[in-house]
Parts: C-alpha cells; structure tokens; sequence
C-alpha cells in the first residue's frame, strides 16, 4: 500500500485520484465447485487482465481474496477537452 500512500501524499488541487474497489460475486462457490487450484488461476487471470485493462494510466492490485482495487490518475479539471486516454476495449472472457 506504498503507492496507494504516495499517491494520496502528491493528490492536491493539480491533480485527482480515483480509486475502483472491484469484488468477485460468486467466487467462493467457483472455488468449492472446481477447486482452490483452479480457482487461483481464476484470480490471476483476473489480475493480469484487469492490469492489462488499466496499463498506462493506473496501478492495480490484488487487495486479497477475491478483492482487486486500481488507483487512477486524473488531472485536475480545465477548459480543454481532452478524450479518455484511459478507456479499455471492451474484451470477451476468452480474450478476443
């Protein structure tokens, strides 16, 4: 949690942060069905693709269990419009 730390320290009026909390619905049930191996390579698929996703304008990371979080820089508000550099294609679960 160093970064999330250092990210609050340097957030001030120039710069903003987001913070997404992302929890898994249903995983306990995934893991008693097909078994905690497969279900921690559930989870760090999910890892990767969700660092994948946010690669260039956020940090991600597993918080524990079935909890992920990302820190997103945004800047401070002003009169030029800009688009979201930060907007993920849309994937399918089998990656395409």
């Amino acid at each position: 949690m160093c970064d999330l730390e250092t990210a609050v320290a340097n957030a001030g009026q120039n710069h903003e942060l987001i913070l997404a909390l992302f929890d898994l619905d249903g995983f306990k049930q995934y893991n008693d069905t097909f078994g905690h191996p497969a279900g921690d390579a559930l989870l760090a698929r999910l890892a990767d693709r969700l660092q994948q996703s946010v690669q260039g304008c956020a940090t991600a990371y597993r918080m524990g269990g079935d909890e992920f979080c990302a820190i997103l820089n945004k800047p401070a508000r002003s009169t030029k419009k800009s688009g979201n550099s930060c907007a993920a294609t849309p994937k399918s679960a089998n990656g395409s």
